[in-house]
């Protein structure tokens, strides 16, 4: 039992900073790490590396109680917190529709690309052809290229946000220095998720409104999400999108 200890003791706290920590990072940033994959790292990590560090003798006398009593403590909130996750995402998980923009670089080829990385998280994803419309709000600026996207997506809304903005800047934006309403290389909203209605902040500041708040007033957004749901309806008033999008003036939009 004593060496039984002894390995567990070096194992916990050579790798409580890196290992234990780096798992959570991961298992905050990917929406595939699942407890099963976790437990079975760190079964590895004790069965193997544990003993084979303590035979090189790297480790003395160190504190057992208090890495297994830190590793426990994370593991159980990470569990806690990975089946409080769950209960929303079985509430919200659904169909959702995402908008498109660009005016940035080479816009049609970026926004194809983002189109095919958002395949690898939204099941069944459709795509509406391109349009082109004049900017809004900032008018001295390039035209937007825009299309819209649809799918199942089987997660939280925060979570597709996070994926989204990871998105985002893989092509170059930055919401930190742009400019609102200004040019940028890549802009992915959520336009809708099912029929939720949701306006929140989560603990990273990254704020969620759905359905998007400006979407009865861009054709540019309407137009591709009603050539995917012809038949959407906004959750809100409950009214038909293509009676809202007829309203509108053209706004300069193309379908190219």
């Amino acid at each position: 039992m004593k060496e039984t200890e002894n390995w567990r003791e070096a194992l916990y706290t050579k790798t409580l900073h890196d290992e234990l920590l780096g798992l959570e990072r991961r298992r905050k940033n990917s929406p595939d790490c699942s407890i099963a994959e976790l437990e079975g790292t760190l079964k590895h990590l004790w069965t193997m590396e544990g003993a084979d560090w303590l035979g090189r003798g790297e480790v003395q006398d160190l504190h057992l109680s208090a890495t297994i009593a830190a590793h426990e403590e994370f593991l159980s909130a990470w569990k806690a917190e990975t089946q409080s996750e769950g209960k929303a995402v079985a509430a919200c998980s659904g169909k959702v529709v995402l908008g498109l923009g660009s005016n940035k670089g080479d816009s049609v080829t970026i926004l194809q690309n983002a189109i095919n990385d958002l395949r690898a998280y939204i099941a069944r994803l459709h795509a509406a052809a391109f349009y082109r419309s004049a900017p809004m709000h900032i008018e001295n600026q390039p035209d937007f290229f825009n299309t819209a996207v649809c799918g199942a997506f089987e997660g939280a809304p925060h979570r597709l946000l996070e994926i989204i903005h990871r998105i985002e800047a893989k092509y170059g934006r930055d919401r930190q220095s742009e400019i609102r309403w200004g040019q940028r290389s890549l802009d992915i909203d959520i336009l809708l998720f099912g029929d939720s209605i949701i306006k929140q902040s989560d603990s990273q500041s990254l704020d969620l409104e759905i359905p998007h708040p400006r979407l009865k007033e861009r054709r540019f957004a309407l137009e591709p999400l009603l050539e995917l749901e012809p038949d959407a309806i906004d959750p809100l008033s409950g009214e038909r999108y293509a009676d809202i999008c007829a309203r509108l003036s053209d706004q300069g939009v193309r379908r190219l």
